[in-house]
């Protein structure tokens, strides 16, 4: 834990402008997966289950942990706001849409698209915040 924590913090700050000093690292203990029914016309799931998952969000990109000791970093451009406790990005070429939401504590990763459509749905949830020793 304290050797992924410490990776994070040497390279996830490196990559980050320098207004942008204050990151903060979450973690999601439970992951879902779904996948678009055109039979149905809706998201089927077909993985859910208890995994931890850290990650880190600027207005710039999000850093994802996908593998112990791999981050991914992935930049995106913020899209909209339906409501005041979410926030929505689009990454280049609108290959995933990521939604931030507070209120549930959860984060949806839309991607596949095919036909305008997101046919899988990967869902963070049950994340807090990780507390970062000084």
């Amino acid at each position: 834990m304290r050797k992924l924590l410490l990776i994070l913090c040497m390279v996830i700050p490196s990559l980050v402008q320098a207004q942008n000093t204050n990151l903060k690292i979450w973690e999601s203990q439970y992951s879902e997966f779904r996948e678009w029914n055109a039979d149905s016309a809706k998201y089927s799931n077909y993985y859910g289950g208890w995994q931890k998952t850290k990650f880190a969000y600027t207005k710039e990109f999000i850093a994802i942990e996908l593998e112990e000791d791999k981050v991914k970093k992935i930049w995106w451009a913020y899209y909209n706001s339906p409501n005041n406790y979410t926030d929505c990005y689009y990454t280049e070429h609108d290959a995933f849409k990521i939604c931030v939401n507070t209120k549930e504590d959860k984060v949806n990763i839309w991607g596949n698209a095919i036909d305008g459509r997101f046919t899988t749905v990967w869902t963070l949830s049950k994340i807090h915040q990780v507390k970062q020793s000084e």
